[in-house]
Order: structure tokens, then sequence, then C-alpha cells
């Protein structure tokens, strides 16, 4: 129910990243998915189940940037290291690329491109967290699998996972069959941030509602 809310409320493409090995070395695993509802589910779930050595996914919802795909989470930070964010950061984006985007090319990949190990000195952290402001969270994973929070104490656990906010999996459930009834006609959701059964609003919308590639991809979801 959480990943269904979650895609839900942040419908503007889904990334996963993960290490994996290939030819006796690791290395990061990236993909994107765009499609509907039960696509990114599938898509979710496949590599969910392919991964050993840690996984991260992320749900966009488009502020700066357009929605193209260079403005997808996961984004490249180095050969070795990798990115996903959640909020906006000042100063940074416009019209077209997303602040995400702006931030890892102009601050994160020159400085983790040319020296690794600093993202685990105090000074760059705190750095990092002032410069996305406290209303964002970040994390980098390395190809070992090791993962780097930023603001770390303002996402929450939830279910044994790490979570960047609340927002996404709580109030209502929209989907046929999650928390749903019809009373005289009318369908309802129950949404445990009120407290009530509302009538039923979905939100997700359909493919077409998408700024998607489909010239140069054949699938909505891709890696």
């Amino acid at each position: 129910a959480d990943l269904v809310t979650a895609i839900d409320r942040n419908y503007h493409g889904m990334g996963v990243m993960y290490p994996v090995e290939r030819n006796g070395k690791w290395e990061m695993f990236v993909g994107y998915c765009s499609g509907d509802l039960q696509e990114q589910i599938q898509f979710h779930d496949t590599h969910k189940a392919k991964s050993t050595r840690g996984f991260a996914v992320h749900m966009r919802l488009t502020t700066k940037g357009d929605n193209s795909l260079s403005n997808y989470h996961p984004h490249k930070i180095s050969d070795k290291m990798w990115l996903m964010h959640n909020g906006t950061i000042p100063g940074y984006g416009d019209a077209v690329e997303s602040d995400t985007t702006a931030y890892v090319r102009e601050v994160l990949s020159p400085l983790l491109t040319a020296n690794p190990e600093i993202v685990r000195n105090a000074t760059f952290r705190a750095m990092v967290e002032r410069d996305i402001g406290g209303w964002s969270r970040l994390v980098i994973m390395d190809v070992t699998g090791e993962v780097f929070y930023f603001n770390k104490e303002d996402g929450i656990r939830r279910n044994g996972v790490w979570l960047s906010n609340d927002y996404s999996v709580t109030g209502c459930a929209p989907f046929k069959g999650i928390a749903t009834r019809t009373v005289d006609g009318v369908k309802e959701e129950w949404c445990s941030k009120e407290g009530a059964w509302l009538v039923y609003t979905p939100t997700y919308p359909t493919s077409d509602a998408y700024n998607y590639p489909a010239s140069k991809y054949s699938s909505p979801c891709y890696e």
C-alpha cells in the first residue's frame, strides 16, 4: 500500500539504483520507469528482488525542471556514486534543468569525482546539508552498496524502510481495492490523515500526462 500511495503522490517517474556484480567488479545498476501504476509496481518489485547490497527507489514529483530523462533520479555523481534527492534546493535549477540536476553538475560531481572520500567528512556533509536546506533529504549510494544520508533525521523509518518523508505514504489510498467502499452509489476512500471516509478522488494520471521521450525509448520502463 505504501508503494502505491507513494507512486500516486509522485507521478512523474520512478528510478531505482543498486549495486550489481559484473565480471568480478561491482558497479551501479540504474533504471527508470514512467509507465502506469502496474508497470511501475512491477518494475520496482523486479529490481528489488535482484538487489543484494542495498536498494533505493525514487518517485519524482516535478517542482523545477521539465520531465525529461535528464531530470529523473538517480543522478550520476561519478562512476562509483549515484544520488537521489527529495525536496527543492534553493538557488539551483530553472524551467528546464531541475535543482538536483544542477546541484549535482555544479557541486557534487566535481568534488566527489576528485575526492570520493570527502563524502565521509563532517565539514563536507555539513556544507551539503546547508546547501540543500532542512526541508530536503538526500542519499548517495556507492558501488559497494554503502549509503550516505543527508538530513537523515528529517526522514522516517516505516515498516523497516527509511523514507525521506511521510506525506507520500499517509493520507488517502486512492486505488481500487485499497481502503475503498461504496455508500449509496458513491465511492469513498479512507484517508488516515483526516481520519475519515472521503469521496474517492484518484490523482494518478494516465501515461499521456507524462512528457516522456517515446521516440527514443520503446518501453516506458528502461535501464
